[in-house]
């Protein structure tokens, strides 16, 4: 079969939910498929290998004046494989793509596994105040995913500070894992799964666990409030110095 030969292990996502025994269908087992590739020689836009679904895992780097720009590129060893692509994506990172650097890989892991942890945790409060009634209906899987890429352009800001790197890849990274993860997200929202561990064993993104992500969540959050805080300040000084000069001419006038 050549060198890309592929050893298919049956695994479903969660075999066993709940105590429950999990029936699955011959269509079921094969969307739920994972496919394992031996670690060779990596086709143009693959660092390093992934177990999920024949994914090939990379990170870019691109040095720039203002910085270092990190990429999170994940692309297919098959596309016969059926695995969801963000295309827009793809066209994003081929202008920055460079072939292998261990520090951009572990940054570009941690970018991604960072926002698909905290966009879970903010679709899950929303899914549940929907649910309860606190803000009337549940919304429909097409608003789960609109709500999803509006998360995406609030978080991404702070985790491109956070994590030095640019806001334009972090929003490109966050929306693609959005499109290839989210409805697998509201799926196990809807069914009442435990989604703790969803980032590292569904989605495959996050080398670290739930606990851990917790912390850099935190920061994530902390920061995004903070730079609230500054822009707040900076919108009152500036209406504050708009305001001084004309107190002045008014007290210049009331003299004469």
């Amino acid at each position: 079969m050549g060198r890309w030969d592929r050893k298919v292990i049956l695994i479903t996502r969660n075999p066993i939910r709940r105590g429950r025994k999990a029936v699955a269908s011959a269509a079921f087992v094969r969307r739920n498929t994972w496919h394992t590739a031996p670690r060779l020689r990596a086709p143009p836009h693959c660092e390093s290998g992934s177990q999920r679904r024949g994914l090939m895992l990379s990170v870019t780097k691109r040095s720039s004046v203002s910085g270092v720009r990190y990429l999170l590129a994940l692309t297919l060893v098959a596309a016969a494989l059926g695995q969801l692509r963000d295309a827009e994506y793809q066209e994003h990172a081929k202008k920055f793509y460079r072939e292998g650097d261990a520090e951009a890989i572990n940054r570009g892991k941690a970018i991604a596994c960072g926002l698909c942890n905290l966009a879970l945790m903010a679709i899950k409060g929303q899914y549940t105040m929907h649910r309860e009634g606190t803000l009337g209906k549940k919304f429909s899987e097409e608003e789960g995913m609109k709500k999803l890429e509006k998360i995406c352009e609030k978080l991404a800001p702070s985790m491109a500070k956070k994590m030095q790197g640019y806001a334009e890849d972090t929003l490109m990274i966050c929306k693609r894992v959005v499109r290839e993860h989210g409805q697998d997200m509201l799926d196990a929202l809807a069914v009442g799964d435990d989604t703790d561990a969803f980032c590292q064993e569904e989605a495959g993104l996050c080398p670290m666990k739930h606990d851990a992500m917790l912390k850099l969540a935190a920061d994530v959050v902390k920061a995004e409030n903070e730079e609230g805080e500054k822009e707040e300040k900076r919108k009152k000084k500036k209406t504050k110095q708009l305001k001084a000069p004309a107190e002045e001419e008014d007290g210049s006038r009331d003299e004469l």
